[in-house]
């Protein structure tokens, strides 16, 4: 028995190991985010005297497959969205490394995730607003459950049946428009992000 457990551990080491590969500019990747959108636009899109403002925004599916994206600067995640949302940070001038990468979920974890992380730089400048964002699409068509009726003259209950799908996920991050940026702050929520 004692060989057996052995074994086993030894089997699962390269699975414990799997874990996603983040770039500098993002956090930890323990860090996990509870977002909220609220509706509150009351928040100027002006930065503070001497400071540019980052404004991340996320584009997303629908409600139910939608991701919590993390945003990392300088090596520290700053905020998360989930939907069509959007979240402030100040920075100072200079340059600034952004990073973006999704929460694990809907199967979607280790390194799995790290064709949907982005990474880029900038030099922010002071006075300025800058719009960094993220959109989600998808390819092929998710599974589906469907209800099959019981047999004809049958009193038992009906039953549920799935089907797979193929469904890809696809995330692009880049900065947007002056216009877009500020059509997605008013087309979306306030992200109001916790770390769990």
């Amino acid at each position: 028995m004692k060989y057996a457990v052995a074994l086993l551990c030894v089997a699962m080491a390269p699975l414990a190991q799997a874990k996603t590969v983040l770039p500098d500019a993002c956090g930890d990747d323990k860090v996990q985010f509870e977002v909220k959108g609220v509706d509150d636009h009351s928040q100027p899109l002006s930065p503070d005297a001497g400071k540019a403002l980052v404004v991340f925004t996320e584009e997303g599916l629908s409600n139910h497959v939608d991701f919590t994206t993390r945003y990392g600067v300088d090596g520290a995640w700053v905020g998360a969205t989930h939907g069509n949302s959007y979240f402030l940070v100040q920075v100072t001038p200079g340059l600034h490394h952004l990073c973006a990468a999704p929460q694990g979920h809907f199967g979607v974890t280790g390194g799995q995730r790290e064709h949907l992380i982005g990474a880029t730089s900038f030099t922010a400048e002071a006075g300025k607003v800058y719009f960094f964002g993220s959109k989600e699409s998808s390819t092929g068509s998710p599974g589906q459950t469907t209800y099959v009726p019981p047999a004809a003259g049958s009193t038992g209950p009906g039953r549920y049946a799935s089907s797979p799908g193929s469904q890809s996920i696809h995330i692009d991050y880049y900065f947007l428009s002056d216009d877009e940026g500020r059509f997605r702050v008013k087309a979306g929520k306030l992200a109001v992000a916790k770390t769990k």
